[in-house]
């Protein structure tokens, strides 16, 4: 079981990597500002989370987020399914332990969250 976990954990860290990787930083901040999911820039972030996350099964959800204040948000979902799709804005649970991640804090969690999407 803990080689399945591990295994799982390199798969998702890696297809996050290949994705930020791809990622072009400019775009992103221009779509952190325009929040616009139905623009060129959120269809092109998208596509690469798609491609990284099919490229690693069973890494299932990809997605980017952003720091505002207090709170993470999501930014861009490659999720097609709209039953599982976060929308530009909303905020992530358990957000208190993405921002310390994101301000640079290793943490070795299995699940960062879970809300009514799954966990993370």
């Amino acid at each position: 079981m803990e080689k399945s976990i591990e295994a799982r954990r390199y798969l998702g860290r890696q297809a996050a990597a290949a994705a930020a990787a791809r990622i072009d930083a400019e775009i992103h901040r221009r779509l952190a500002l325009s929040r616009d999911p139905e623009g060129a820039d959120y269809a092109a972030i998208a596509q690469i989370l798609r491609e990284e996350r099919d490229a690693r099964p069973p890494t299932r959800y990809l997605t980017t987020v952003i720091a505002e204040g207090d709170r993470c948000i999501y930014l861009v979902d490659g999720e097609e399914d709209p039953r599982n799709w976060s929308p530009p804005g909303e905020e992530i649970t358990g957000g208190s332990a993405l921002l310390r991640i994101l301000g640079g804090e290793p943490l070795e969690w299995d699940a960062l969250y879970a809300d009514s999407y799954g966990s993370g």
